[in-house]
């Protein structure tokens, strides 16, 4: 009865370790302010990843290695594909990660609150609704800011094909030597968002 209750006990304990190391949260408040308390798990594998019709051949191919990047490290497999919808169709209900200027409302919105930022180096990543967007002020800015969502979200919190973030997540970003993400132009702490520059 003891070893029962002991191996009980050991399940508890690394089913609270693993929801702890995912980042996920079920709607606690509070917390010490990092954002931390805050995350959701995004089952990541009921996204689709969309980017332009006109895109580039570098926001294709780099769309195409977050894609390959996602499936090693959250055990998902996405479709990523250019942004051509049928007439009619409810897009906006869809799961998607779009990249750059695609034709969603999501992507609009993003890019006008991004044509607000002063700096040239600027980009944003930002969850809302359905959508995860990942947008630059150009082709080149727009590359960095895929490397930094896989950076600082897919190879820190995946785990099992969902990733942790904040829900209602919103940040500019500005493409340098560093390639920070800001929080009102702000750096944001690592505690809230680990921030490793590698390469992809």
């Amino acid at each position: 009865m003891k070893i029962f209750r002991s191996v009980i006990a050991m399940l508890v304990a690394l089913s609270t370790v693993a929801l702890t190391f995912c980042g996920c949260n079920k709607g606690n408040s509070g917390g010490d302010g990092s954002g931390e308390e805050n995350k959701v798990c995004f089952d990541i594998s009921e996204y689709k990843i969309v980017y332009s019709q006109k895109a580039s051949e570098d926001i294709v191919k780099f769309t195409t290695v977050m894609r390959d990047l996602i499936e090693k490290e959250a055990g998902a497999s996405l479709v990523a594909s250019d942004d051509w919808h049928e007439d009619g169709e409810d897009i906006d209900s869809k799961k998607e990660i779009l990249i750059g200027d695609t034709n969603r409302s999501a992507s609009v919105a993003a890019k006008t609150e991004l044509d607000a930022v002063k700096n040239n180096s600027a980009y944003i990543i930002k969850e809302t609704g359905n959508k995860i967007i990942i947008a630059g002020k150009s082709d080149e800015i727009t590359v960095r800011a895929i490397k930094q969502f896989v950076n600082s979200f897919v190879k820190t919190s995946a785990k099992e094909g969902t990733i942790a973030l904040e829900k209602g997540f919103s940040a500019f970003g500005k493409a340098d030597k560093s390639t920070v993400l800001l929080d009102n132009l702000v750096p944001i702490s690592a505690a809230r968002a680990p921030i490793p520059i590698l390469s992809l």
